[in-house]
């Protein structure tokens, strides 16, 4: 499979500090992927206000994937899970990793 593009994986951690919880992202690297769009759209509210949806799927190699922790960073743009990985397999390999995300707000 030809991967053309690049994404960041970072881990996000969370650790209690003196006045609550801290989040802090550490960056992991850059990996090969495909990535496509599966929805694009802004909605807009009676009050007026204005919010984007974008919705991609990252195509990996495999590897451990933790949608509770990890954000992929595509073109300057955070994304986070938007479900479970899809394992892909082929004559009983793990092939690639499928990972539906949805822009960060």
């Amino acid at each position: 499979m030809r991967l053309t593009d690049r994404v960041e994986i970072s881990t996000l951690e969370v650790f209690e500090g003196p006045w609550g919880p801290v989040e802090t992202e550490t960056a992991r690297g850059t990996y090969r992927a495909n990535v496509h769009y599966t929805t694009v759209g802004i909605a807009t509210s009676e009050a007026g206000a204005k919010s984007e949806a974008e919705e991609i799927r990252v195509i990996l190699d495999p590897m451990p994937y933790d949608a509770a922790t990890m954000r992929i960073v595509w073109n300057g743009r955070t994304y986070t899970p938007n479900g479970p990985a899809m394992i892909r397999r082929r004559d009983g390999q793990i092939h690639h990793v499928t990972i539906p995300l949805k822009l960060s707000s």
